[in-house]
């Protein structure tokens, strides 16, 4: 028994002297030395590792624009190949409107290709170097893309709560006015480029800023407390498709008939995502109602012929006085209440708001035949 205590003891002493030197732990009566393994070695000389195939850095290019930069041509086809991917769009939205849930998958590729464009145009500007021959043609697709933006931004906020439908037809008619401005916006670009001038709707050489008709009002307002009657018109989203290429061409016709059916001093604009703002100047309410809807009358009697095809038009149209009104918002509420009703009974239709109260006008037919006018 007393040979094992004996054993066991001088294990335990060995194995603590063991891992003393190990881990470093003093021990009485002499110095830790360091292990075999932990000892300074003569350092042998060993060869690198192999490392894998590396081609040669070359050195850094001088700028060039990547392959996404845009020239006025390419920046000019991107535009046009995204307007006919909006069209698109819009036939289908306009061919489920009355289908909620293929409606809703419609809605969402009319915002994948928004962002699609405005992703693209964005690698396009980065790429295209500011300054030099090509400056203006980049400013206006800048300028483009930045309108686009925010007529896209406008849409996705209107996706963002549920598609009723009154919301599938607003978004019906968003669709048709950013095809509207992608058209703008391509032929501002050919401008740059030193081609055509414009005849796009927001570019008409006889067209007012909106500026110049707010101010006429306010002017008006504040010299008789009573301007002449004001007019607000939206062409109305088609019932059936267009031929690609159709809308924007359309819808510049029609702002040309409407600025025949007016006197030189009247004035129209457009108004972003609103439609087209009308000062009659010199009309009566009587007279103005009178020419407004024989407007009305005169695109739903056209037969518009693009290149073979031939289309239908109409247009819902609002008249207000602006006799007690405090300045343009007042008359401006008017018309879009107006406005409303004419294209919640059915659009195509002309209402009239007095200052008191909103109802349809019931102005003479002119019993006006199908015509066909060349867009």
């Amino acid at each position: 028994m007393i040979w094992f205590v004996a054993a066991v003891a001088v294990g335990n002493v060995a194995v603590g002297y063991a891992l003393g030197a190990r881990l470093g732990w003093p021990l009485k009566g002499r110095d830790a030395e360091p292990l075999l393994a932990d000892r300074p070695q003569a350092a042998a000389p060993v060869a690198p590792p192999a490392a894998p195939f590396v081609a040669a850095t070359p050195a850094p290019a001088p700028f060039a624009p990547p392959a996404t930069a845009a020239s006025p041509q390419e920046a000019k086809a991107a535009l046009d190949a995204f307007r006919q991917r909006l069209e698109a769009a819009g036939s289908s939205l306009r061919a489920t409107i009355d289908q909620p849930e293929d409606f809703q998958r419609s809605a969402g590729e009319l915002q994948k290709t928004n962002h699609e464009f405005l992703d693209d145009a964005a690698q396009r500007l980065q790429g295209w170097r500011p300054g030099g021959q090509d400056q203006a043609q980049r400013d206006a697709l800048a300028a483009g893309a930045e309108e686009l933006g925010r007529q896209a931004a406008k849409i996705d906020a209107l996706l963002e709560q549920p598609l009723d439908p009154e919301r599938r037809s607003e978004l019906v008619a968003d669709t048709e006015t950013l095809s509207a401005e992608v058209a703008a916006s391509a032929s501002r670009l050919e401008a740059a480029a030193g081609g055509p001038e414009p005849t796009t709707p927001g570019l008409h050489p006889t067209m007012a800023t909106l500026d110049a008709l707010i101010d006429a009002i306010t002017h008006e307002l504040e010299e008789t407390d009573q301007a002449p009657p004001t007019a607000l018109l939206q062409f109305d989203p088609p019932s059936a498709p267009h031929p690609a290429g159709c809308g924007p061409r359309l819808e510049a016709k029609l702002v040309e008939l409407l600025q025949e059916a007016l006197e030189p001093q009247q004035i129209v604009t457009s108004k972003e995502g609103a439609g087209y703002l009308v000062l009659l100047t010199g009309d009566s309410p009587e007279e103005a109602l009178a020419r407004i809807d024989g407007f009305r009358q005169q695109v739903e009697a056209g037969r518009f012929s693009a290149d073979g095809p031939v289309v239908q038009a109409t247009v819902s149209c609002a008249v207000a006085a602006s006799e007690g009104c405090g300045g343009f918002e007042e008359v401006y509420q008017r018309l879009e209440a107006a406005l409303a009703d004419a294209q919640r009974l059915g659009r195509n239709r002309t209402y009239h708001h007095d200052g008191r109260m909103v109802a349809p006008a019931l102005p003479e037919s002119l019993g006006l035949l199908p015509m066909t006018i060349e867009i």
